[in-house]
């Protein structure tokens, strides 16, 4: 049985000192920092060229390298620092540099990151042989961080080299710090977490840091404890997140002077956090009928996990008293099952209106009796419903991307088919080209009843997005013009937003894109019903006619499926911190976003692990964040491995550097208050025992290094033998550029391209006992199947055919949802991310990542259908071939499929009608 823990959010490598890492340069670059762009001078001129080279350093070893061609350059590190004094030297040799003059300088930070002054530790012009320059200087109050430069000064046209440069602490003769005095408990408005004060007058001469240990069963001294948290002293207060409600926890404090002296521990207190935190008020619809009544439409906020009721209320205006109007219990509500995209409002009820009262408003009370504040919405105009809405309407595949411009057709289809197998969810567009403004539409839906049969399927399983479109000045660089959906600068249809109501201008065509899902339990069977697109201006209708397969989809598919994703880029459209309460939030329904297309694989960083040093020397590791990660992200269903982040990567950072080197974890120095660097693959022993421990060692995978190439293999094998010799039970993956990687790997994973080329080569890997997979990234494109905003959307749903058809183990793309990572980024739209910033999923969807959805559940199938015909004594390669024949009108190849999804339905149709009959 699994044994989770729970981590404080604040990290103690937060505000403890850290060293200068690789200041003889026998790294490379590790640790600099060179593109610093506001540097330039002249401007225009550039940057000057900054490499570190073998053989120039002193005796022969490596330098850092500032080569000017008229212009300057710097080389930067910024870490912690604090008020007191510090030694700044290290070696220079210069050529040709005239009057601008090589340094080495310190440049102070205060806690807002503002510049408050700089050290230098000398300079050094014209020509000259290696100079040791020294200088001891002063950190001025209200230090908190340094930018340590290696530098030219002025523009130029010569050569500085730096070697074996060097910033350490002097002792500043700081009286020995006194032991804090805390208090702790839950602030207003705090959920999971404890508020620790203390008096910062307290704590003696030059203290810069507040150690607190916390724990639910108590520790020992400090010098065998592990701080929970720390703080910077001047503060006088700090929060320790991701704690548990209800829980009597125990807390004491050690702090720390900048000379790296630590107090005795401070008296020990008890707390217990509380759920102080009111909910938010969700999304309203408040939408008039008749005179004095209204429809209330509400759907709650997708941060909350705990709600027990909705209060309606009524008011005149802002100033005056609001007037209940009806509670709402939401438990029965909440536990509906309901697909992770639902559209239809959670509560919806009809009110009359007091006399005077022109507004109508929600909040909601959670179970630990907090209630939220209102949000209020004055009715707006109903729809009418009598009059036909002056727009074209008609409908089209999912994948079907038009132009903004687009005519209506003369004849068009106001219905769609679907054929879906139990538990699946597919998609059509609704295509509404105004012919004059409409205000206020939207779509609503009727039940699908069955066809002959009492069956229905409520409209919660069905879901509409009006899909947004997004400008691209440049098309993808690598897509041939006859692989685009049309050349750019343009716009293309991509995004489906989550606005519950939107305004419409005549002549532009807006798609809404309609998800409709049969619940597991549904009867087989054909199913009809209408949905409606409503607005003030009148409505139109279309219709919906589904046949549910007896064929269930599996809610665990077997195809391994990873995205590289991000917690922080979610966080921030919520502006909350990953670690807080809410933080976890956003990471569980990200989880939820991720299974309901079907992730099943993530990838753990090793970073989350917290490293100590105690003042015995021994080393300790705190695992209790990494394991509330796994343990968030498999609760909510992705679960069927786990890769650790990468152990290394090019030393250089570039594409061509022909050797690979192991990255640096941090150790928190606990009796110097100072951070160093482990190599991480000293960390894996203890991570391989740890996740032995906590019984997920049979899903562990471990990154090596991503994408090696030709130029650097041998520095990869060398690597990758460490990798394995350091966890031995952990198999090893990684995204690859070549063949030939026996004993290297055990889950192989090729981009595309490489994929087809050395087929055969990376099948006898698989047919000898590893999994192969394959990836793409922002390449390969042209006719191969990849993810671009301004490509066949079809696309996306094509590559996960070719799992099938190859028989591959998984996929593998580095995406999922980079929003900080601008769109241009490689002049390849679509390979960042494939969902969108959203506030009322945590992602919004596209019509790339349904497409994907889709090709996995027909990848799924394809599987399915395998493991039927073996099961009818068909060898596996034998039936794989009966799926690829049936598969042909739609998909035929890497290169060689259709770009129509007619085609690729009747190929899945033939598929599902033989799986149904099989299991007959």
């Amino acid at each position: 049985m699994m044994q989770w823990l729970c981590l404080a959010a604040t990290l103690v490598a937060s505000v403890a000192l850290a060293a200068l890492q690789n200041g003889d340069f026998e790294q490379g670059l590790a640790g600099w920092s060179t593109n610093h762009t506001w540097y330039e001078q002249p401007k225009g001129a550039g940057m000057s060229a900054i490499d570190v080279v073998d053989g120039e350093g002193r005796g022969g070893s490596k330098a850092l390298r500032i080569t000017g061609k008229g212009n300057r350059g710097i080389a930067m590190q910024v870490f912690p620092a604090r008020p007191g004094r510090y030694r700044i030297a290290g070696w220079i040799r210069t050529e040709n540099l005239g009057d601008a003059s090589a340094q080495i300088l310190a440049e102070w930070m205060d806690k807002e990151n503002k510049w408050m002054s700089g050290s230098p530790a000398g300079a050094v012009t014209g020509t000259t042989d290696w100079q040791w320059i020294e200088a001891t200087v002063d950190a001025p109050a209200g230090t908190r961080s340094v930018h340590f430069d290696l530098l030219v000064g002025a523009p130029n046209s010569g050569t500085a080299w730096f070697d074996d440069v060097v910033f350490e602490r002097v002792k500043s003769g700081f009286p020995p710090p006194n032991p804090p005095n805390i208090k702790a408990d839950t602030p207003a408005g705090g959920d999971g977490c404890l508020r620790v004060t203390w008096d910062p007058a307290t704590l003696g001469q030059g203290v810069t840091t507040v150690h607190v240990f916390c724990e639910e069963d108590g520790f020992g001294d400090a010098g065998t404890a592990v701080p929970r948290a720390a703080f910077d002293a001047e503060a006088g207060e700090g929060l320790i997140h991701s704690l548990d409600n209800g829980v009597r926890y125990e807390l004491a404090a050690t702090c720390m002077n900048g000379d790296g002296d630590t107090s005795p521990m401070g008296p020990r207190v008890t707390a217990t956090p509380a759920d102080l935190q009111a909910p938010r008020p969700g999304w309203l619809q408040v939408i008039a009928t008749v005179a004095g009544r209204a429809r209330i439409r509400w759907w709650p906020h997708t941060l909350e996990f705990d709600l027990a009721r909705l209060h309606v209320m009524a008011r005149a205006d802002a100033t005056s008293a609001p007037v209940g109007l009806e509670v709402r219990e939401l438990a029965d509500v909440l536990a509906l099952d309901r697909p992770f995209y639902c559209t239809e409002p959670w509560v919806e009820l009809e009110v009359a209106f007091p006399e005077g009262a022109r507004e109508v408003g929600v909040s909601c009370e959670d179970t630990s009796g907090n209630r939220g504040e209102a949000v209020w919405a004055a009715p707006s105009a109903p729809a009418n419903l009598a009059a036909q809405a002056p727009c074209a309407l008609w409908t089209a595949p999912a994948t079907e991307q038009l132009p903004v411009d687009a005519p209506a057709p003369a004849e068009g289809e106001t219905g769609f088919d679907l054929l879906l197998m139990r538990g699946q969810a597919k998609g059509f567009q609704v295509m509404l080209r105004p012919e004059q403004a409409l205000e206020g539409v939207r779509v609503e839906f009727e039940p699908l009843m069955q066809v002959g049969g009492d069956g229905a399927i409520d409209p919660r399983w069905l879901a509409w997005h009006f899909v947004d479109y997004v400008k691209i000045d440049i098309n993808s660089r690598a897509t041939p013009r006859e692989e685009l959906v049309w050349p750019g600068p343009a716009e293309y249809p991509d995004e489906l937003a989550d606005d519950l109501v939107r305004d419409l201008q005549p002549g532009r065509l807006q798609p809404i894109y309609v998800r409709v899902t049969a619940p597991r339990g549904a009867a087989p069977g054909q199913y009809r019903g209408r949905g409606y697109v409503r607005s003030v201006q009148g409505s139109r209708e279309f219709e919906i006619r589904i046949e549910v397969s007896p064929v269930e989809l599996a809610d665990k598919p077997r195809l391994q499926f990873v995205y590289w994703d991000s917690w922080d880029d979610p966080c921030r459209q919520f502006g909350v911190e990953p670690y807080a309460a809410d933080g976890w939030r956003v990471l569980a329904r990200h989880a939820q976003l991720m299974k309901a297309h079907h992730q099943n694989v993530f990838v753990a960083a090793w970073s989350r692990v917290q490293s100590y040093r105690l003042a015995d020397g021994r080393l300790v590791h705190d695992f209790r964040l990494f394991d509330r990660y796994l343990r968030t992200l498999m609760e909510n269903g992705v679960d069927r491995r786990i890769c650790l982040s990468h152990m290394g990567s090019r030393t250089t950072g570039e594409w061509q550097c022909p050797t690979m080197g192991s990255h640096g974890h941090v150790v928190t120095d606990l009796a110097k208050g100072e951070q160093f660097q482990m190599d991480v693959i000293d960390l894996l022993p203890a991570l391989e025992k740890h996740i032995e421990e906590i019984g997920l060692l049979d899903r562990f995978t471990v990154h090596v290094a991503d994408e090696p190439i030709p130029v650097n293999l041998d520095s990869y094998r060398e690597l990758s033998a460490r990798v394995k010799a350091a966890a031995p039970r952990l198999p090893r993956i990684d995204a690859v550029h070549v063949p030939n990687l026996e004993g290297a790997l055990e889950v192989w994973v090729p981009q595309l391209n490489y994929f087809e080329q050395w087929l055969d080569q990376y099948k006898a890997a698989q047919a000898a006992g590893n999994e192969v997979w394959f990836y793409v990234a922002w390449v390969p494109q042209g006719k191969h199947p990849n993810r671009m905003i301004d490509s066949h959307a079809i696309k996306s749903r094509v590559l996960h055919w070719l799992n099938a058809m190859y028989d591959t183990d998984g996929y593998l793309h580095w995406a999922l949802n980079r929003w900080s990572i601008p769109l241009s980024s490689l002049e390849s739209p679509g390979d960042q991310y494939i969902c969108w910033p959203s506030r009322l999923f945590v992602s919004d969807s596209s019509l790339r990542y349904e497409a994907e959805r889709e090709g996995l559940e027909d990848c799924e199938l394809m599987f399915m259908l395998i493991d039927e015909l073996m099961k009818g004594g068909l060898t596996r390669e034998q039936a794989l071939a009966q799926v690829v024949e049936l598969a042909s009108p739609g998909v035929r190849g890497f290169q060689d499929y259709s770009r129509q999804w007619a085609d690729l339905e009747m190929a899945r149709k033939a598929m599902l009608d033989r799986l149904a009959g099989a299991g007959q």
